[in-house]
């Protein structure tokens, strides 16, 4: 018999501390990231958790806002 925290959560969905560990960051920062709503969680009994495709999604973000700082390329002239 194991103990209710001691269970897997389902495989779609890391716990705060996989998220941290994923994300590269503190567990702090993503409790930050979740309360404001740029990282979305959902609760299973009284666990928070934060879906995989949800931390997919902040990389995604994350990277076009990059994307978009960066300059424009130089037209291409169809020559090498």
């Amino acid at each position: 018999m194991t103990c209710r925290h001691q269970q897997l959560p389902p495989p779609w969905v890391y716990t705060v501390d996989q998220a941290a560990h994923v994300l590269a960051i503190s567990r702090r920062q993503t409790e930050r990231l979740l309360a404001s709503g740029a990282l979305a969680s959902v609760t299973i009994g009284s666990r928070r958790l934060v879906p995989i495709n949800a931390v997919e999604l902040f990389f995604r973000e994350l990277i076009l806002a990059q994307l978009a700082k960066l300059p424009p390329e130089p037209a291409s002239t169809g020559t090498n």
